[in-house]
């Protein structure tokens, strides 16, 4: 499983990960907000795609392989009795 320490520590530009990142959300600051921007400089639940990023490419894994065998692993450790 990964995760994202939401509400804090966002992966920037300025973190060795940083470079690995694909997917950019908009953002406003937070007085300024708007519908559909993340706030900036907050870190949010959307960011799991960015962590999977630097995951795949860190590990010079293919990024589709490695989000299914995050989702199974994870559905086998909230729903083991499930079928899907």
């Amino acid at each position: 499983m990964i995760e994202t320490y939401a509400p804090w520590c966002e992966i920037r530009n300025t973190h060795a990960s940083g470079k690995l990142v694909q997917t950019q959300f908009p953002s406003r600051k937070s007085d300024k907000w708007q519908k559909g921007c993340c706030v900036k400089s907050r870190n949010e639940p959307a960011n799991i795609i960015q962590v999977l990023e630097v995951i795949a490419a860190a590990r010079k894994e293919n990024i589709t392989e490695m989000a299914n065998t995050i989702f199974e692993n994870t559905r086998k450790m909230f729903f083991p009795d499930s079928s899907h």
